[in-house]
């Protein structure tokens, strides 16, 4: 399978099983399908609601957890210093795992725009333990709003997702930092 490396030297598979409005009921067996047909790369979201069961899935298949790329979002509701570590080890304790592949900022607050910068700083710190996340970044920022683009400048590499609905799939590809001013 193709990979991608991101900034950080974190290789990650280029093609990635989403479980978006997937019933935490069929979430479970439904990633476990995906491992069985080869994924290795498994996209979920706190505000999915099925981190549990793709948890589950993943340490009840025969594969080494090691060898499944995990992704996770955390919510807007969510950013803020404090409450974002929170939110991590949150997700950390529904998957079952002490450190998070791919830890994914939802999107931008402009409402909150303190909350939202206060939630990368965790870009700058980037857990440097054994209960970490391996890479973080942000997805569904926009491009135009100019505090977004500023703090996108200084983010690591971003991840861009495509979700194909027919498939419950996902796409990935990188983007260096962002030169929109």
């Amino acid at each position: 399978m193709e990979t991608i490396v991101l900034d950080n030297g974190v290789e990650i598979p280029a093609l990635g099983f989403g479980v978006f409005q997937t019933p935490p009921d069929e979430t479970r067996a439904a990633v476990t399908a995906a491992l069985a047909a080869g994924y290795r790369h498994i996209d979920t979201a706190a505000a999915y609601g099925n981190e549990r069961q793709v948890g589950e899935a993943v340490h009840a298949s025969d594969l080494d957890p090691s060898d499944v790329l995990l992704e996770t979002k955390i919510w807007i509701s969510d950013y803020g210093y404090d409450e974002t570590l929170h939110a991590f080890e949150k997700s950390a304790r529904k998957l079952d795992v002490s450190r998070i592949d791919l830890l994914i900022l939802h999107q931008a607050l402009p409402s909150a725009f303190d909350r939202t910068l206060e939630a990368t700083a965790l870009w700058r710190r980037c857990w440097p333990t054994e209960r970490s996340a391996r890479s973080v970044s942000a997805t569904s920022w926009s491009s135009t709003s100019r505090r977004c683009s500023t703090v996108r400048a200084s983010c690591p590499r971003s991840i861009r997702s495509k979700f194909t609905p027919t498939s419950r799939s996902a796409t990935y590809r990188t983007s260096g930092p962002s030169t929109a001013s």
